[in-house]
């Protein structure tokens, strides 16, 4: 059993997917569910908000720029709800200090919009392993 495994079968394999682009929100959502996982999407903020609150996910994958306001307020209610929530940051484009209050919030990994749903997969698995 390798790690990521073992982490569905100790904490659940619950994704959050919070993007504001339609394609790029359900693109990952159905590669993420063909590899096991149990997605939730939500299109916003307030939805996501919303969602987190109702299925305290295990795994969360948050666009950083979404259109009311940032995905950091997604990452830091995360931290409060479920603070072993593994959240991974998409971007667009970013920069350093960015990246760095992803990663203050909760965020254990910042990845490009482009990433493949095999290297948001990685991403996870790098998180639980530590390396």
């Amino acid at each position: 059993m390798n790690d990521l495994e073992h982490a569905f079968n100790t904490y659940g394999n619950s994704l959050l997917i919070v993007e504001d682009d339609e394609v790029l929100r359900d693109r990952p959502s159905q590669a993420m569910t063909r590899r096991g996982f149990s997605v939730t999407t939500a299109a916003s903020v307030a939805d996501g908000l919303a969602a987190l609150e109702a299925s305290r996910p295990r795994f969360a994958i948050i666009d950083l720029r979404l259109l009311e306001r940032s995905g950091l307020a997604v990452i830091e209610s995360l931290r409060r709800v479920g603070p072993a929530c593994r959240t991974v940051v998409l971007k667009g484009y970013g920069n350093i200090p960015t990246a760095v209050a992803a990663a203050r919030t909760g965020a254990v990994d910042y990845i490009a919009k482009s990433a493949t749903a095999d290297e948001i997969v990685d991403v996870l698995r790098k998180t639980r392993t530590g390396g």
